[in-house]
């Protein structure tokens, strides 16, 4: 019984989401609509959270939004910060927040260009240098930006309502099929949410269930869902299946879960993976 009450009190346990975190994907979420309804007209198509493998490691980076036009690739880092950006000496962006204080963000425009360089070197790997073109767009979103542009800072620097206006504004082109097929490949990152809406994103390393990760992701769903109904109540003291995961793919799987169970997940940023149990989530999309 003390097994029971210290699965229980797992199960109870929230985690509350980061407010920033939030913020930020919030607004990802919205220019992402943004951007799909101004280039639908002109033959853009829109990726979202992008997995790109590194030319010199064994990881992943992530860019917020790459878009197609044509045979152009345009690499969009997204920013939502309010307030006035300065770069510094070294490169760094500052922060001057409206409530007077400020923050130094590090070289935000030398983290995202090798992510871009990333994204070309994968796609040399799949067409010659003449079958596309690469471009590095800084989206601020944030109503209360402010910045004066630099012609010496080699930045694309727009606010959303300059993004959205490009797209809108453009020529139609046809669509590099090619290309986008190499895009459509890369996929998005997997996520894990738990009790309390907090939400991770990374690779699910295994699942710690019967059904193997390796199964799920070979089905030709681009996503998998796997929701979990967690019994919190005193009566799940005396059920045998207290805790139970839906698998939804090409078919749906049930599957009781049992106390000890977790699942192994490196969280994007992190040197290291974690051990996420089952009596703390509720919900993993995996992606291709």
């Amino acid at each position: 019984m003390l097994d029971r009450l210290r699965w229980r009190k797992e199960r109870r346990i929230k985690t509350e989401p980061d407010t920033i975190q939030r913020a930020g994907e919030s607004a990802e979420f919205r220019l992402g609509q943004y951007l799909r309804a101004a280039g639908k007209k002109t033959g853009w198509k829109i990726y979202e959270s992008l997995r790109v493998p590194q030319k010199d490691g064994p990881h992943r980076g992530e860019i917020d939004f790459v878009l197609l036009h044509g045979s152009d690739v345009f690499s969009v880092e997204q920013k939502h910060w309010a307030g006035t950006l300065q770069i510094g000496q070294d490169g760094e962006f500052i922060q001057q927040r409206p409530n007077g204080t400020s923050q130094v963000h590090g070289d935000v425009k030398a983290k995202h260009e090798r992510k871009t360089s990333d994204l070309e070197h994968y796609l040399l790997q799949h067409h010659d240098a003449t079958d596309f073109g690469i471009h590095t767009w800084f989206a601020f979103t944030h109503p209360r930006f402010e910045f004066e542009a630099s012609s010496d800072l080699g930045i694309d620097i727009v606010n959303q309502k300059e993004i959205v206006e490009r797209l809108e504004q453009s020529v139609n082109k046809p669509q590099n099929g090619n290309v986008a097929s190499s895009l459509d490949a890369l996929g998005t990152w997997d996520e894990v949410e738990v009790y309390g809406g907090r939400t991770f994103k990374g690779d699910v390393l295994d699942l710690g269930l019967s059904v193997l990760l390796t199964d799920l992701r070979a089905l030709t769903h681009p996503l998998t869902l796997i929701e979990v109904s967690h019994n919190r109540s005193l009566l799940s003291l005396f059920s045998l299946s207290p805790s139970i995961a839906k698998i939804r793919a090409s078919t749906e799987i049930l599957e009781r879960l049992e106390r000890h169970q977790s699942i192994r997940f490196h969280v994007v940023g992190d040197a290291s993976p974690v051990e996420i149990p089952w009596s703390k989530v509720t919900r993993v999309h995996l992606s291709n």
